[in-house]
């Protein structure tokens, strides 16, 4: 009887044992989920993982690079922010993904993982380019309407 006993408890034990799972509320977690479910094409579960405000169905969830294989690796966690280090397959450094915790759950955000990454802020980028594209069409406006002027005026 206590033999098997202990051949129970090790057939339910030893796969927890080898596998070093993250709790499922864990940053890492979180971006273990959003990359599979990126790599599968399941982007309503993949939005489903982002911080709020960051779910439009207009973002781009590429996955070529994932097809190719990514590790997930360690949390730092700091407050209700947390960074995940991925490494994916073909790329020399790893990607630290940024997860903000927002009503007790991990959620992964690309704002914050741009800002990590590029030291932009996505929101302020996007600003100063509209700005700058606005100037730019005032201008060729102006061009054109120059251009207009002065072929009235010219001889016929």
């Amino acid at each position: 009887m206590t033999a098997r006993c202990l051949v129970f408890a090790f057939l339910l034990l030893a796969p927890a044992a080898c596998h070093k799972a993250q709790p499922a509320d864990s940053p890492a977690a979180t971006v273990a989920r959003f990359f599979t479910a990126v790599a599968a094409g399941n982007y309503d579960e993949a939005r489903s993982l982002l911080a709020k405000g960051e779910d439009q169905p207009s973002l781009n969830l590429d996955q070529s690079g994932l097809a190719q294989g990514y590790e997930i690796g360690e949390q730092r966690i700091r407050g209700d922010r947390a960074t995940v280090q991925v490494t994916i397959t073909g790329i020399d450094r790893p990607l630290p993904q940024v997860c903000l915790k927002q009503d007790g759950v991990w959620r992964l955000s690309v704002r914050e993982t741009m800002k990590e990454n590029t030291g932009f802020d996505p929101d302020q980028l996007a600003n100063q380019m509209k700005h700058g594209l606005m100037k730019l069409g005032a201008k060729m406006q102006g061009s054109v309407q120059d251009s207009a002027k002065n072929l009235q005026a010219a001889p016929r």
